[in-house]
């Protein structure tokens, strides 16, 4: 065999469009060389580009790269349509959003309580410095710009099925691109329902947008 026409794997799966598996499964084994410009890497895998031109011409390797064509257009197929059931749920979801109505004395309340039993399941070092007795915050000191963040969190996460919507579609095709819609729908629905913490709303909206073009 001459050695300009060895080629490597990653050669003949950009250059003639194999896989992995159909190397493995039609050419020999390869032959190995040391690498010329790392000696202390794995040796170079190389097969004879003629062989691989051969095998190209089979009847058995035609058929195989077809089966394996049909079998990506399917996988395709099936995830555009897993795409499409996510936002079909996302849609009906979206569409369904209610938010429970409390007064804003008794929605502050809640949220400034909530944020506190957070603190007290979380505490931590006072100033970044290691201390004998973790440091609790106080949540109910916070200015009124922080509470109202903490207020329209406190809505989403406790007066929307937000949480479990996100959890019945975690993991599943289309999730990771579903959060930001999913998210900027119910932000817009509290601002609807609570008009004082609009401003808030539109913030954290906002930052999704600006996050989700990154």
């Amino acid at each position: 065999m001459n050695d300009n026409k060895m080629i490597t794997q990653s050669r003949i799966i950009e250059e003639y469009g194999w896989t992995k598996s159909l190397i493995s499964k039609f050419l020999p084994d390869p032959v190995l060389k040391a690498n010329p410009h790392y000696r202390k890497a794995a040796p170079m895998r190389l097969w004879d580009e003629d062989t691989v031109k051969q095998v190209m011409t089979t009847s058995e390797f035609q058929d195989a790269v077809e089966k394996a064509n049909k079998r990506k257009k399917s996988a395709s197929k099936a995830v555009e349509t897993k795409y499409s059931n996510m936002n079909h749920s996302v849609q009906l979801f979206i569409d369904s959003i209610t938010i429970k109505v409390l007064s804003d004395e008794e929605l502050k309340t809640k949220a400034l309580k909530a944020k506190q039993e957070w603190y007290q399941c979380h505490p931590c070092s006072l100033n970044g410095d290691w201390i004998d007795e973790p440091y609790m915050k106080n949540a109910y000191t916070a200015n009124e710009e922080t509470i109202n963040r903490w207020i329209v969190n406190y809505i989403r996460h406790n007066l929307v099925s937000y949480d479990n919507f996100l959890g019945s579609i975690d993991g599943k095709v289309g999730s990771v691109e579903a959060y930001p819609e999913v998210k900027i729908a119910v932000l817009e629905k509290i601002a609807n329902t609570y008009p004082k913490y609009k401003d808030e709303c539109e913030r954290q909206i906002f930052f999704v947008d600006f996050n989700a073009d990154r």
